[in-house]
């Protein structure tokens, strides 16, 4: 399961929390996110995860990316200071594709 699981109207938010950076992000989080996703997307039909890191690591965009165009699910990538400037900033956690 996700870290958190966030519900807002009829749609679902994952919210996928990690500390790692470099490579060990890439391979340590974005398969298991993706499955995460996957399997709350039985529960919720809209349904995305925010993907928080202090930073985004290239390959771990590549992979996001990845699994959006051959999964169809969608994984926002934010560091820590864009997902509070998102929270900040928006009336709504869900965010568009």
């Amino acid at each position: 399961t996700g870290d958190i699981e966030c519900y807002e109207n009829m749609n679902g938010i994952l919210i996928e929390v990690t500390m790692s950076e470099g490579r060990t992000q890439t391979v340590m989080e974005v398969w298991p996110i993706a499955r995460h996703l996957q399997e709350f997307g039985k529960k919720v039909k809209n349904s995305m995860c925010y993907f928080i890191a202090p930073s985004i690591f290239a390959d771990s965009t590549r992979q996001i990316e990845f699994v959006k165009k051959t999964e169809g699910l969608f994984i926002a990538p934010k560091t820590i200071a864009e997902f509070l400037n998102h929270l900040e900033e928006s009336k709504v956690l869900y965010g568009t594709k």
